[in-house]
């Protein structure tokens, strides 16, 4: 199990090694989305370009979705994905439940 990736051309996670990775994690853009959602929320989504799949089975979770609520600025993991199209999906899945409780929230 590889634990260093990096993005190529194609958003296409790839394994490296260390000394690579820490090369391209200086200049690196990871990210993948963010959404504010008024005043009191943010939703964040990169790619991490460590493996976060510890159990070792399937694949490599690279990316990871965050909700930072204010003023605490406290995160709460949302989840983490294996691919680009699996984390954009995801942070829209998010962002639409968070809008959804969002609008319960003042009675809509």
């Amino acid at each position: 199990m590889n634990l260093y990736y990096m993005l190529d051309a194609d958003r296409v996670p790839v394994p490296c090694d260390l000394a690579t990775w820490l090369g391209w994690m200086e200049t690196a853009d990871r990210t993948v989305k963010k959404t504010n959602l008024g005043d009191v929320i943010d939703v964040s989504t990169v790619f991490l370009g460590l493996n976060h799949n510890f159990g070792g089975v399937g694949l490599p979770l690279l990316f990871e979705t965050m909700v930072f609520r204010y003023p605490s600025r406290e995160g709460r993991l949302c989840a983490q994905y294996p691919t680009w199209a699996a984390a954009v999906a995801g942070h829209a899945e998010v962002v639409r439940h968070l809008r959804a409780e969002e609008r319960v929230d003042v009675g809509l």
